[in-house]
């Protein structure tokens, strides 16, 4: 990303980082729901208390730039403390958001609030988070808000970007062309011809008689009684689909070996081709 790329972008993030700071401040200020209160009270029973929050912070273009260092240094003092407090402190740090009607990616800022007194609102109006089914198949999961916008959207499309490509690395896209649909009907076409094959083509090395009992299943009868007569038997071998080059044969008969060839490399392209973007 070029630097006046990665400005713009990160001017996008602070202004949603203002917004939520504004938007936590005035809940503080009005008390909705008791919000001042519920924090009061999770301050009182962890026995934690900044009241007057951290003043560094305060200033909060300087809060967005280091808010790296601020939340690592909370989580520092949240992993030292004993299990079942911290256990129970996260507990009821998503109760208080729930409660709250605010998303899971306040979790941070409220940890970081409580434990250090350090203002750092998220970046961002949505949640980013992935799910797996009962195939392990995985899946980018956005959680949107009440006000999240298709612009809050674009702002983290990045961070979307950066989770899809972690998951799915040689997933390619697919692109809609002129010849998309013309390509796949001449693909179907070819690999049912692929795999059409006459009994004389699925067993060129038996005779007639050998071909209609390999068809029926009894073969095996075949092979027994030739060996009881002490013949030389061919053992059974089925092929199961045509070379690339025996059904450019087929759609445009040339004597040409090099066009034959070519031909042939055109169709088991357009598999190849069709394949990959499945």
């Amino acid at each position: 990303m070029s630097k006046d790329k990665e400005i713009k972008k990160q001017l996008r993030l602070f202004q949603t980082f203002l917004t939520n700071a504004y938007v936590f401040l005035r809940l503080i200020a009005v008390n909705k729901d008791g919000f001042r209160d519920q924090i009061g009270n999770l301050n009182k029973k962890f026995g934690l208390g900044h009241d007057r929050g951290n003043q560094k912070t305060a200033d909060l273009a300087y809060a967005f730039k280091n808010q790296v260092v601020f939340f690592n240094t909370s989580v520092e003092i949240l992993n030292s403390w004993p299990l079942k407090k911290k256990v129970e402190f996260i507990r009821d740090i998503d109760k208080f958001l729930l409660k709250n009607n605010l998303g899971a990616e306040w979790k941070l800022t409220m940890i970081a609030f409580l434990i250090t007194g350090s203002l750092l609102p998220p970046a961002s109006n949505l949640n980013i988070g992935d799910t797996e089914d009962e195939f392990k198949k995985r899946r980018v999961v956005l959680i949107l808000n009440p006000d999240t916008s298709l612009e809050d959207i674009k702002k983290q499309w990045d961070t979307i970007s950066e989770k899809q490509k972690k998951l799915w690395p040689d997933f390619k896209k697919t692109s809609l062309r002129e010849t998309s649909f013309p390509n796949l009907k001449k693909f179907f076409k070819t690999e049912q011809g692929r795999y059409h094959l006459t009994d004389e083509e699925k067993w060129p090395d038996l005779t007639p008689y050998g071909r209609m009992m390999a068809k029926a299943g009894r073969y095996e009868e075949v092979v027994k009684s030739r060996r009881f007569s002490k013949e030389r038997v061919k053992p059974l071998k089925t092929r199961n689909k045509k070379t690339y080059v025996e059904l450019a044969r087929e759609i445009n008969p040339v004597k040409n070996r090099k066009k034959l060839k070519k031909q042939a490399n055109i169709l088991a392209q357009l598999k190849r081709r069709t394949a990959e973007k499945v």
